[in-house]
């Protein structure tokens, strides 16, 4: 169970033994959710909460409802001593953001996926994968024979017709790389949206498993 008292929240879990943790609100530094496909299935969440110490989650709350994670941000965030109004914001407000307009201030579109993609390249981990099962499953023994083959093969045309084939290998293999990386900057960061409510900086992305993150302005160092 959870507990979101006046300065901390507070994590019991117990079997057999007890454990229990807690952590300041004017430590916290983000927090973040995660929904895999099957939390959106069950309409849960995981919720993480991070402080400045960096590593993992100093507290991580598992099966939580959807509709309980704003109420958790709002909380933790209201709650620190460390806060300061922000544009617009009155002293002594218990919950600024709730109140506050959404403003967008980036969302990834289509082509930028395509770019995205291109520049991180992430198309050359498949090539890996696929690498490391040819070598698992002695493919590359089948494929020497097959090489072979169509050695032969090219030897018997025209030089025209082995440089057509050359120029075709070469542009299916960077076409999957290519269409490899755009696919996992897709899904990695699909639906991309930076927005500010009130003073905090939220975060969506990710077409399969979604992220969502929430850090106050006053936190950001860099």
């Amino acid at each position: 169970r959870y507990t979101l008292s006046d300065d901390q929240i507070v994590t019991s879990m117990a079997f057999i033994g007890r454990t229990e943790r807690s952590v300041r609100y004017g430590r916290i530094q983000n927090v973040e959710s995660v929904q895999s496909v099957f939390h959106r299935l069950f309409g849960v969440t995981e919720v993480r909460v991070e402080t400045g110490a960096g590593g993992k989650p100093e507290v991580v709350l598992r099966v939580v409802p959807v509709g309980e994670v704003e109420r958790i941000r709002e909380r933790v965030f209201a709650g620190s001593p460390a806060r300061t109004p922000g544009p617009g914001e009155q002293a002594g407000t218990d919950s600024p953001a709730a109140e506050a307009p959404s403003v967008e201030l980036l969302r990834l579109r289509g082509l930028d996926f395509v770019r995205l993609g291109m520049i991180t390249m992430r198309g050359l981990v498949l090539v890996a994968i696929v690498l490391g099962l040819a070598w698992e499953f002695k493919l590359f023994e089948k494929l020497a024979v097959a090489r072979d083959w169509v050695l032969h093969q090219l030897r018997a045309t025209s030089d025209l017709s082995v440089g057509l084939t050359a120029g075709a290998v070469v542009l299916l293999v960077a076409s999957a790389l290519i269409g490899g990386s755009v696919l996992w900057a897709l899904l990695r960061f699909g639906g991309f949206r930076l927005t500010r409510r009130g003073d905090d900086f939220r975060i969506e992305s990710g077409l399969l498993t979604r992220i969502g993150a929430t850090v106050p302005r006053r936190r950001i160092q860099l």
